[in-house]
């Protein structure tokens, strides 16, 4: 993917905020980072929903 960008899902009361940037190891932007209020207020309407941190993934599946 060249296009870089923030996705959220919400799987099983889990918020999974993705960056996606690999060209540049996941680096944030400035798009990126202005997207970032929306998404959060996408979890704080829903309180049953948690957050999850995982590793960076670095190459392409």
């Amino acid at each position: 993917m060249s296009e870089a960008r923030v996705t959220l899902a919400i799987v099983d009361g889990i918020a999974h905020l993705t960056f996606d940037h690999l060209r540049r190891m996941n680096a944030i932007t400035a798009s990126m980072w202005q997207s970032l209020p929306g998404l959060l207020a996408e979890v704080a309407a829903q309180p049953e929903t948690r957050a999850e941190k995982r590793a960076p993934r670095l190459t392409e599946e």
